[in-house]
């Protein structure tokens, strides 16, 4: 019957020591989902910033893509422009090739006689005309020339501010393709960071599942520990009978003890009162156990509604293991030594004078 109450005190404890457990895995548990939690949201923060960036990408290519629109506009206006230079400058050479051959009719030929002109042109009157016309097709080409080299100047400035614009274009072509290559760089490093962040969640919930799987356990655990013992402590509300009219003399928790020179936990309270002094039942119950214990001496052990009472150091033991007890009921009387009393919760001792009345 020894081994009966160990093995009560032996399933409580260790139904306490699972709770434990239980509740470091629950904590563990609470603080693995918070991270899950923030990775989640950091997840979604970067997938997020992600799009922005792809958003971003979108835009600088499709202004690229303009920008390149406008280069092959501008190269197609450089190479008009060239071409009506060099038109210009055609005309203006064929221009200038006319007006020196009018010049060399008009005054680097020898000047012609009267009977020289009348011979060459019939009369004077049709020299004159000639004459006439070569000075204002002279004068035409003069013109002419004076306009072709004014386009040709208007057209080289058209020409240079289109070189301008071209080179500037470039530039800012130049400019948002750095952009986009950083973008694209920075859209690479956030969606490694987006796949460290999903496997970091992954190990998490892989690690939350074995916590689940754990507290299932413990509880499995827990709960056959509490059949074990048979039912759940239930002392709220409880008020004991001192077993014993007397005096006390030690108290529950830390005590000096003459014999070891040293300080010893109580677990219980010694109650001094006369040999043959009746000892009663705190509470109505079962006894669950009648016995001698090291340390305890003679003992009897009561099972009540989730909780036990403990009384040793019995000279005599009136009741037997089975038998149903009342509150006061007497259950054996002291001998020499101070009746030791303890209350156990759960497989734990507590201070009994706390339920005392």
């Amino acid at each position: 019957m020894t081994w009966i109450f160990l093995s009560v005190l032996l399933s409580s404890s260790e139904a306490e020591k699972y709770k434990k457990e239980l509740a470091e895995v629950e904590s563990e548990i609470q603080s693995v989902q918070r991270e899950i939690e923030r990775l989640g949201k950091k997840e979604e923060s970067l997938v997020q910033e992600v799009e922005l960036l792809e958003r971003q990408e979108a835009l600088i290519a499709r202004s690229i893509e303009i920008l390149k629109d406008q280069e092959r506009a501008i190269y197609n206006d450089i190479r008009s422009i060239e071409a009506e230079m060099a038109l210009a400058d055609a005309r203006a050479q064929e221009a200038r090739a006319r007006l020196a051959l009018a010049t060399r009719l008009l005054y680097i030929t020898p000047r012609p006689d009267f009977l020289r002109a009348f011979l060459d042109f019939g009369s004077v009157y049709t020299a004159y005309r000639k004459v006439k016309y070569l000075k204002r097709l002279a004068l035409y080409e003069k013109n002419l020339i004076k306009m072709l080299i004014s386009t040709t100047q208007r057209l080289a400035k058209l020409r240079e501010l289109k070189a301008k614009a071209l080179a500037e274009l470039n530039l800012n072509k130049v400019k948002l393709g750095e952009k986009e290559r950083m973008l694209a760089s920075t859209r690479q490093e956030k969606e490694r960071a987006i796949e460290r962040v999903r496997k970091q969640r992954d190990r998490k919930e892989k690690y939350l599942t074995q916590l689940e799987k754990s507290r299932a356990e413990l509880k499995a655990i827990i709960k056959r520990l509490q059949e074990k013992q048979g039912k759940v402590s239930k002392m709220k509300g409880v008020k004991l009978l001192t077993p014993c009219e007397g005096e006390i003399v030690g108290r529950f928790g830390l005590v000096w003890h003459d014999k070891y020179g040293t300080q010893i936990k109580n677990n219980g309270l010694d109650i001094k009162a006369p040999k043959g002094s009746e000892v009663k039942a705190a509470a109505g119950g079962k006894v669950a156990y009648v016995g001698w214990l090291e340390g305890y001496g003679n003992l009897v052990i009561l099972e009540h509604d989730g909780f036990y009472t403990v009384y040793s150091r019995l000279d005599k033991v009136s009741v037997s293991e089975g038998t149903k007890v009342v509150k006061g009921t007497v259950i054996g009387k002291l001998g020499a030594e101070p009746l030791h009393f303890e209350l156990r919760v759960g497989g734990e001792a507590v201070d009994p004078e706390e339920y005392l009345f």
